[in-house]
């Protein structure tokens, strides 16, 4: 029996969900970084290159073979990872994430409605002929884990009023 996930495909490349186990211990795990971050940076985003913290073991584990049920169990390493934690006003432009096999984001903290995670479609001709969707937008939610390839381009939404929290731990 094949036990891989069931995808949800966009536009020409497919997106994976999860609800994650331990949500309220890796939240109390990660809130002192969170909660630190607005006093080191302006930007209350902690890049990987300078962070303090181990993602927790059940937390690894639990990326890696998600990530492995996708590829087929290929070797799967987690190569970075960085928290974010978003105020009224921010966003996050349109970007991709290179050479990564897969990306993913963990929403930790999330209340409210809005702050979307927008995936564009990457097909140039469906935007030219004005053929096909052009955008997906996928509502956070706390405890849920999103996974898909490196190379689709995303961003997030404006953070408005309707969103009173809004901290995750990104990875490739």
């Amino acid at each position: 029996m094949d036990n891989r996930p069931v995808p949800k495909t966009i536009f020409t490349t497919d997106i994976f969900e999860f609800d994650v186990p331990n949500i309220d211990q890796h939240e109390q795990y990660f809130a002192p970084y969170i909660d630190n971050l607005e006093e080191r940076k302006k930007v209350r985003t902690d890049f990987y290159e300078n962070h303090e913290y181990d993602l927790p073991q059940d937390l690894h584990d639990f990326i890696v073979d998600k990530v492995g049920s996708i590829v087929g169990r290929v070797a799967v390493k987690i190569h970075s990872y960085w928290l974010q934690d978003y105020k009224q006003k921010q966003l996050h432009g349109i970007h991709t994430h290179g050479d990564t096999l897969y990306a993913g984001v963990y929403y930790l903290r999330f209340k409210g409605h809005g702050g979307h995670l927008i995936f564009q479609n990457p097909n140039s001709v469906q935007w030219m002929t004005r053929s096909g969707p052009f955008e997906h937008y996928y509502q956070p939610e706390r405890g849920k884990m999103v996974l898909f390839n490196g190379w689709l381009p995303h961003r997030v939404d404006e953070i408005t009023e309707t969103v009173d929290e809004r901290s995750l731990l990104a990875f490739n």
